[in-house]
């Protein structure tokens, strides 16, 4: 089982060091996750404890809380109305496509609601099993989802915006939100002064504790959150919010290995007979996912990057990894991931059964 963690750690490097010479967004992330899908679909070597996620997903909820400050706290008072637009918009879009693939493809329709939802996949899974759908196929189907979502947003998310600058929209200033502003809070493991070393380690503290305490709690997203604002407060409150970019890759590198592990050749197998509409929909989420940005982007003038990543149908924590990379606003992101985590969460289940009786 050690060789197989450090077989692992070695592919998943590799693959985040090769990703990170290629420029491509978020390399750490998306190289580690691409590598270890590979790997995992070919031999049954991926190995690594579960429980690190928890520990990385807190580093990474610490680097986030460097990088918020009291002013992007107070704008999203005003985002009320587009999150619940949002919300309702990502509903519809879920309830349409689950039926045309019911209708055509034969699945079952609150098999399909579940399968094709923006939410987790341990989620979505338990609640699938609860209200009497295929936990099988939803399970698979979330899996290649997310997955599909993960990898793809980093180089729409840059085509995108760079189509977007040329036709003359605000990408890097709006309102005051600047794209790429200077970030004091990181730095490098190799230039770091003593003074810098404490707040790293006080930062690590910090975001290690609450993100342990976030997970225990129990509610959605805990962990990344709980660690984020603990973070945000003390680094508002301080000033000594500081994270290494060696640190940063670290937890990014173990998240894409956690992403990597999750895609197998018998998720692909219980998909075989479903692929084609399944990776339409998928295709419909990342195409939502540009309309809703700009809709999101002309009702709160948040930048393009931080609108685009808000609107996503990924993973929380992925999102809030790829935005930060990619100058995206990690209060704004967050904010509207978790309305969109906590609407799947509770009025999905009671539509299906409305929808479905069992």
């Amino acid at each position: 089982m050690l060789v197989n963690i450090l077989i692992t750690l070695f592919v998943a490097a590799a693959g985040s060091y090769i990703a990170l010479r290629c420029k491509i967004p978020a390399g750490a992330f998306i190289g580690a996750a691409i590598a270890i899908i590979l790997l995992n679909l070919f031999t049954s070597i991926p190995c690594f404890p579960p429980r690190i996620r928890i520990l990385s997903v807190s580093l990474v909820g610490a680097y986030l809380g460097c990088r918020i400050t009291r002013e992007d706290l107070l704008q999203i008072r005003k985002f009320s109305i587009p999150v619940c637009t949002m919300a309702i918009v990502m509903l519809l879009f879920n309830l349409i496509s689950s039926a045309l693939v019911s209708r055509f493809a034969g699945i079952d329709y609150k098999t399909a609601i579940f399968a094709f939802a923006p939410g987790g996949v341990v989620d979505m899974s338990l609640v699938a099993l609860d209200v009497g759908a295929n936990m099988a196929f939803v399970s698979s189907a979330q899996v290649f989802r997310l997955v599909m979502v993960i990898i793809c947003t980093p180089f729409s998310a840059q085509f995108f915006l760079r189509y977007m600058q040329l036709k003359g929209y605000a990408i890097e200033q709006t309102n005051g939100e600047r794209l790429n502003y200077p970030v004091p809070t990181v730095g490098s493991l190799f230039s770091i002064t003593s003074e810098q070393l404490k707040n790293l380690l006080l930062t690590v503290i910090m975001g290690l504790f609450f993100g342990i305490m976030g997970y225990f709690s129990g509610l959605p997203a805990g962990t990344l959150c709980f660690s984020m604002f603990a973070v945000t407060i003390m680094n508002i409150k301080t000033g000594r919010g500081y994270m290494a970019r060696e640190v940063r890759r670290a937890a990014q590198m173990v998240s894409g290995i956690m992403i990597g592990m999750q895609i197998s050749l018998n998720d692909l197998k219980i998909l075989y007979d479903a692929f084609v509409p399944v990776f339409l929909v998928v295709c419909g989420w990342l195409l939502l996912n540009v309309l809703l940005g700009l809709l999101i982007y002309r009702m709160t003038h948040i930048s393009m990057a931080s609108a685009f990543f808000a609107c996503s149908a990924g993973g929380m924590t992925d999102m809030g990894i790829i935005s930060a990379e990619m100058g995206g606003n990690p209060a704004h992101v967050t904010a509207f991931q978790i309305v969109r985590l906590v609407s799947v969460l509770t009025l999905y289940p009671a539509i299906a059964q409305w929808l479905v009786p069992i």
